[in-house]
């Protein structure tokens, strides 16, 4: 807890208030870094955010956005969406691709990046982005992170399937007693209470199935 206190740079403010939006507490830009450290504390691999700073003036986007630096600094993967970025925001993300010019000072990001993904570029650098990115190290890591999410789901599902059919056996237990008593009656036969005892065997196995 403490690590990622100071890794959103709010370990100055950890015993403040959240209190209310707008009213009292810690501000929206010291909010936004506390929905961010409260996705932190499970220590995930890939952190999706839309739009992480949105409502903020200049200098908060730029203290959020030195933030998601710091976290990518920890080797995780960060995936944001940012309309209309400012300049200072943009200079963040330091990784270009080859042949293709550098921003000019003063220049308009989402203006540049309009540019500079347009197909007309790809056919004067002869170079297929799409490509480009599969064969980097940034779609291999994503990959990896991926396949690795996917299995832990994977085996989360198999994990609740088990465990309720762990839990169906000591109601079959206790009262296998009284389906005997109801058989030797002539209530019913015991393939009806087996079935009985399984209906929801077939929800849980679809469920399994789905997420595989």
């Amino acid at each position: 807890m403490k690590e990622v206190l100071q890794l959103i740079e709010l370990d100055e403010i950890k015993d403040a208030l959240v209190g209310t939006c707008g009213v009292s507490g810690i501000s929206t830009e010291q909010r936004k870094r506390l929905t961010i450290a409260v996705e932190l504390v499970s220590n995930p691999s890939i952190i999706f955010m839309d739009e992480p700073t949105i409502g903020l003036d200049a200098r908060a986007a730029v203290v959020v956005m030195r933030v998601v630096k710091n976290i990518v600094s920890t080797k995780r993967t960060v995936v944001c969406t940012i309309h209309q970025p400012s300049i200072d925001i943009f200079e963040a993300f330091n990784e270009g691709i080859p042949g293709v010019s550098q921003i000019k000072e003063n220049y308009n990001p989402a203006t540049w990046m309009l540019e500079v993904t347009n197909p007309s570029v790809e056919a004067e650098l002869e170079v297929d982005f799409a490509h480009l990115y599969k064969e980097s190290h940034l779609y291999q890591d994503k990959d990896q992170d991926l396949f690795n999410i996917m299995g832990s789901v994977y085996v989360f599902t198999i994990s609740i399937g088990a465990s309720n059919l762990l839990s169906i056996l000591p109601i079959v237990t206790s009262q296998r007693t009284i389906m005997y008593w109801e058989k030797f009656a002539g209530m019913y036969p015991s393939k009806a209470h087996s079935l009985a005892q399984v209906q929801s065997y077939p929800h849980i196995i679809l469920l399994c199935i789905l997420n595989m």
